[in-house]
């Protein structure tokens, strides 16, 4: 087992102020700070955060979901409120002075945050570690060495991703992705799980319609016409639908007068079980699709952006795929449908074959398994990892 060495010789109680925008950065957050905290460092968290990271002792400045904006045609409407949230984090910071700064995901806001902090003398010399690369190695490659004058450390969450930041100065480690830290419930636990919410379904679809309510208002119609074509011609079709708490009236609303059967887990600690328990799943583009990877599912992907968002991405774009299965493989082994061909007829197609056709499956899931072991593993879990560095900055 790993353990966390306690420095017995610190004495003054060290503060680090950790931000976090994201659903995914909150867990991310959450397990860093239950990490910190096993150290046995007299450390005091203040920040940005939601519930994993409140739960684990971090003071909030405002309410997370202030950050949670994707895309220039989204960012528009909220530019106000970011404005205001973001100079209300530069005025805490500059007034607490905290040991550390813990940026998590959210480049944008993080990286203007810390290119405006290291202009300040009283700031200038706080430690400020990026945790979760951007991807300038699928788009924006140039931004590295920018990235390299406003962070001390970034902890990347792939092996492939250093190299594109180290070629600049700036110090890098691979933590790894906490994804593969997951410990799998036994396969009795997935059984016990439906028979406990009454699920079934001939084929039982996992629907994953993302963690942002603006992406659950924006794909859920074409989910519903999907869900619709296929119930058509699989009249036994039923839903699973893992869900945030606080999305859940959003997503009911978007339901609205579904005639196909669906069970809503808002459970985080069920997510893997509802996943598990179906026979493919239909998912919103994220973090999601590499979790679906990990439990071996068979899956499609779509997702739809702002037109002028998409267009500027497209034309700076290095890749050709959202998912990092795909990227990784330099080919599509899960059907991505982006944009124009995020349609009703080109998602029910797609897992329509993967219903019909055991050998896409098969293929699918096999070319899955071969991706994964070149996304390296660490040996100890992500969260100690990453503990592990930010600790370095407290001596």
């Amino acid at each position: 087992m790993f353990e966390i060495k306690k420095d017995r010789y610190q004495s003054r109680k060290k503060v680090i102020f950790i931000i976090s925008g994201e659903p995914s950065g909150d867990i991310l957050g959450g397990e860093l700070i239950k990490s910190l905290k096993a150290s046995g460092r007299k450390l005091s968290f203040i920040g940005i955060g939601g519930r994993y990271m409140l739960d684990q002792g971090l003071r909030t400045i405002f309410p997370m979901g202030d950050l949670s904006v994707v895309g220039l045609g989204e960012i528009f409407p909220h530019i106000p409120k970011l404005l205001k949230r973001f100079y209300q984090t530069v005025e805490k910071i500059k007034n607490i002075l905290p040991d550390i700064i813990v940026t998590i995901d959210s480049p944008d806001f993080s990286f203007r945050l810390s290119k405006n902090l290291k202009k300040h003398d009283s700031t200038k010399n706080i430690p400020i570690i990026h945790y979760v690369a951007p991807t300038v190695w699928a788009w924006r490659e140039e931004r590295s060495k920018k990235i390299a004058k406003v962070v001390n450390h970034l902890m990347t969450l792939f092996p492939f991703e250093a190299k594109y930041f180290r070629r600049h100065g700036l110090k890098t480690t691979f933590v790894g992705h906490p994804i593969f830290d997951k410990r799998l419930d036994p396969k009795n636990a997935v059984e016990a799980f439906k028979n406990k919410k009454k699920i079934s379904g001939n084929p039982l679809l996992c629907l994953l319609p993302g963690s942002r309510r603006s992406e659950i208002t924006k794909l859920m119609p074409i989910y519903l016409e999907t869900i619709k074509l296929l119930a058509e011609k699989y009249p036994g079709l039923a839903l699973v639908i893992p869900i945030l708490s606080k999305t859940r009236s959003v997503l009911q609303r978007s339901l609205g007068k579904i005639t196909v059967p669906y069970h809503l887990v808002t459970d985080s600690l069920e997510k893997d079980l509802a996943i598990r328990s179906s026979d493919l799943a239909l998912a919103t583009s994220g973090t999601v699709s590499l979790e679906l990877s990990l439990l071996k599912k068979p899956h499609v992907i779509a997702y739809k952006l702002n037109p002028i968002t998409f267009k500027l991405i497209k034309a700076f774009a290095k890749v050709d795929f959202v998912t990092i299965v795909n990227i990784v493989a330099k080919r599509e082994v899960v059907p991505e449908f982006l944009q124009e061909r995020c349609q009703a007829n080109e998602l029910f197609s797609a897992l329509d074959s993967l219903i019909r056709n055991k050998r896409k499956r098969t293929e699918q899931i096999s070319s899955i398994v071969s991706v994964l072991k070149k996304i390296k593993k660490n040996k100890n879990p992500a969260s100690f990892n990453a503990a592990q560095v930010v600790l370095e900055y407290c001596k």
